[in-house]
């Protein structure tokens, strides 16, 4: 029988903050975001910027004091409104992030 797969996820609610980026963009702009939901995986942020889905972008994340942990390549996988000026977003990340990289988040 096939064990089954630990899946860890980390509900932050708002709490930390990331910026985001188009790999595809001419100019190096960073979005600010607001990291909804994590896990090794996937990513739901909130951000005011209207990113398609199939767009490759750079999450650059921070822990709860504020300071850059790391970055990691994902893919916009889905899009919805989130009040008037905001989108949230669905993405996947490009590797799996470690037990490691998501306890640096907690962690100042």
């Amino acid at each position: 029988m096939a064990k089954a797969r630990k899946h860890t996820s980390l509900r932050s609610l708002g709490c930390l903050d990331a910026t985001c980026s188009p790999l595809t963009s001419r100019t190096k702009i960073c979005y600010p975001a607001k990291v909804n939901e994590i896990s090794e995986s996937a990513i739901r942020m909130v951000v005011d910027r209207r990113m398609p889905a199939g767009d490759r972008i750079m999450v650059k994340l921070f822990n709860e004091r504020n300071y850059a942990a790391f970055s990691v390549v994902a893919w916009v996988r889905r899009t919805a409104p989130h009040g008037p000026n905001h989108v949230m977003l669905g993405c996947e990340f490009g590797r799996r992030l470690t037990e490691r990289e998501l306890a640096a988040l907690l962690v100042g």
